[in-house]
């Protein structure tokens, strides 16, 4: 019996420099699913976000959401490849592919259903708690540092100047 709705969407950006993955797995027996975002430019493997649903609902409205979003002119993305299927646990890994498979984390798979063989798959790297309507609960997000561009130019050309100080041969030639 197939357990398992797999559904993933491959969302290519206009200028062809970057794209944009959403993967949907739903779990028909525990009614809980997993969405997978990844994102980055063309040929990288790029950056991944892991969001884990208790109904098949939320994570199927949120995917769609996503796409929606991504899709509107103003971002640039359009729809490329669709995969759609259903089957069982061992499917998984042939689903994702091996670099997804591996950066998603054992807790994201042991979420949506116990069994499912996570050999490979990184422990501990527990992917952030979402509601059904995709908003953060538990443990906030991690913040955004603020860099300081000025400060840090400052310090390159202070270096800098002190380096040439001590060197006997600079303004030499």
């Amino acid at each position: 019996m197939k357990q398992l709705r797999f559904e993933r969407i491959t969302l290519d950006h206009k200028s062809g420099t970057k794209d944009y993955h959403v993967y949907s797995i739903c779990c028909a027996e525990t009614k809980r699913s997993i969405l997978i975002k990844r994102w980055g430019k063309v040929g990288a493997f790029g950056q991944i976000d892991v969001q884990t649903f208790d109904t098949n609902e939320g994570a199927v409205n949120e995917f769609w959401k996503v796409v929606r979003s991504k899709t509107t002119p103003r971002k640039g993305y359009e729809e490329g490849a669709k995969k759609d299927d259903l089957g069982d646990a061992d499917m998984v890994k042939t689903f994702l592919g091996i670099g997804v498979f591996t950066s998603i984390g054992a807790d994201a798979l042991d979420h949506l259903k116990a069994g499912i063989d996570t050999t490979g798959c990184k422990r501990g790297a527990k992917p952030a708690n979402r509601d059904d309507d995709g908003n953060w609960i538990g443990d906030p997000p991690p913040k955004l540092v603020e860099v300081d561009e000025a400060a840090i130019e400052r310090e390159r050309i202070s270096r800098e100047t002190a380096a040439n100080a001590e060197n006997p041969n600079f303004g030499i030639f």
